[in-house]
């Protein structure tokens, strides 16, 4: 894929159909352009997602920051970047460990902690999750006696994983927040919205095999992207051309959604300054614009 905006902030996340197909997607944070992708017949690994940055440097990019998920070690096979892990991930998260329903007091108070993650900052949230610790680390350290097989376990595993899991990731969730001359987004929001209409178009496409689905997704982002440059310029250009004539222009003038055209003109009828930017947009040469 071509994309002339060289200096990139990377969104990074697989979507699956089933666990045998998926698509790893790496999408600009800021024009909201696919720039890789790569299909996947099994859980996507390191080596999967390091493809698709090897081959963004590669072609010339520049990668300010990293927007990924909690996949085990990324953010260590990363480290040369500037990484943020999605902090919406972190709070999901926690609420796997925790369920929705707390049966106790530290775990009600570490969760809605937790949920305050995507709404303060590092500051008052370290601040939190220190003074939590103080009230109920002894607590975490309680281990209880199996009588089956002589061992002991922490008695309160799920919450210790939690608070741990924050922990681990601390050092990712806030990257956002201290490098604020970058624009690094906290969550992939516009990432989750692409897989969320790819996945509602191919949901009336059950019964398509892997072949025909690889090519749906992909005729998918080209018409994506082909209408959202014409949506933005509210212009869209058809052109019909003949060896022995200059090419015909047809101008679409559309609205905000490009379902239908407002109006069209044809060639005969078009003003100097449209036809002016049909030339431009086709990189057609018209010595007589003047």
């Amino acid at each position: 894929i071509v994309w002339k905006y060289k200096e990139v902030v990377i969104l990074m996340d697989a979507t699956y159909w089933g666990k045998s197909f998926g698509v790893l997607l790496i999408v600009d944070a800021y024009r909201k352009r696919l720039l890789w992708r790569k299909f996947l017949d099994k859980k996507e690994t390191i080596a999967d997602y390091l493809e698709g940055v090897e081959w963004l440097r590669e072609h010339k990019f520049k990668i300010l920051g990293i927007v990924c998920d909690g996949l085990w070690w990324l953010p260590q096979a990363l480290a040369r970047y500037k990484v943020q892990y999605y902090q919406f991930h972190q709070v999901k998260t926690v609420d796997e460990y925790l369920t929705k329903n707390p049966q106790t007091d530290a775990g009600i108070e570490l969760q809605k902690i937790a949920h305050l993650l995507c709404h303060t900052d590092k500051e008052s949230f370290i601040g939190m999750l220190d003074m939590w610790y103080e009230k109920w680390g002894e607590w975490l350290k309680h281990r209880t006696l199996d009588r089956k097989t002589g061992k002991k376990s922490y008695t309160h595993q799920r919450v210790r994983s939690a608070y741990f899991s924050i922990k681990r990731h601390m050092r990712w969730l806030w990257t956002w927040y201290d490098n604020p001359d970058i624009p690094i987004p906290n969550t992939n929001n516009i990432l989750e919205a692409i897989n969320t209409d790819l996945k509602t178009k191919l949901r009336v496409h059950n019964g398509m095999s892997k072949r025909y689905r690889r090519l749906f997704i992909d005729e998918y982002f080209r018409l994506k992207y082909k209408w959202k440059m014409r949506a933005n310029t509210r212009i869209y250009v058809l052109f019909l051309t003949n060896k022995q004539k200059p090419p015909r222009f047809y101008v679409l003038f559309w609205p905000i959604s490009p379902i239908s055209p407002i109006f069209a003109k044809s060639t005969k009828s078009i003003t100097k300054k449209e036809r002016h930017i049909c030339l431009s947009l086709s990189g057609y040469q018209d010595s007589n614009l003047g």
